[in-house]
C-alpha cells in the first residue's frame, strides 16, 4: 500500500509541477521619450535556457513585420541576439512593436527574462535614444 501511495504522490507532485508551465507570447516594444524614426535595432534576450524554451519568433508592425534575424543556436543557450532593419522610412512615433517572442516554461522563470537594447537607429543609420521592453500579450 505504501508503494502505491508513494507512486501516487510522486505522480501528483509531477503533474502539479507540469501544470505551472505554459506558453507565453511577449511583444517586443521599442519606446522613446520623443518621436523618432526607427530603421534598425539590435537587442539581447537573456533567459535561463534550462528552464525556458523559445518556441517561436514573429515580426511586429510595419516595417518590422518580418521576424527579426537571430542565431537559432541562441534559442537554447540563454542569450539570444535579435536584430532587424528596414530601409523604408517610418512615420515618427514614440512606440514601435518590433516583434513577438513565444516562450514555454514556468511563468516565474519567463518573468525573469530580460531584454537589453544594444542599439536603435533611424533609416539613415543615426543612433536614436530609446528603451526596449517585453509586454505580455495577455496584459493588453
Amino acid at each position: 500500500m505504501k508503494v502505491i501511495l508513494s507512486i501516487f504522490l510522486i505522480f501528483t507532485v509531477s503533474l502539479s509541477a507540469q501544470e505551472k508551465k505554459s506558453f507565453q507570447a511577449l511583444e517586443v516594444i521599442i519606446e522613446s521619450d520623443e518621436e523618432i524614426e526607427l530603421g534598425a535595432w539590435q537587442a539581447e534576450l537573456l533567459f535561463d535556457g534550462g528552464k525556458v524554451k523559445i518556441t517561436g519568433i514573429e515580426g511586429g508592425d510595419k516595417p518590422f513585420n518580418d521576424p527579426a534575424d537571430y542565431d537559432p543556436k541562441g534559442m537554447s543557450k540563454g542569450k539570444l541576439i535579435l536584430a532587424s532593419f528596414s530601409l523604408k522610412k517610418t512615420s515618427p512615433a514614440k512606440k514601435f512593436k518590433v516583434g513577438v517572442i513565444h516562450l514555454f516554461g514556468d511563468i516565474k522563470d519567463i518573468e525573469k527574462c530580460r531584454l537589453k537594447l544594444v542599439v536603435a537607429a533611424d533609416s539613415k543609420g543615426k543612433k536614436v535614444k530609446a528603451q526596449i521592453f517585453l509586454r505580455s500579450l495577455k496584459s493588453k
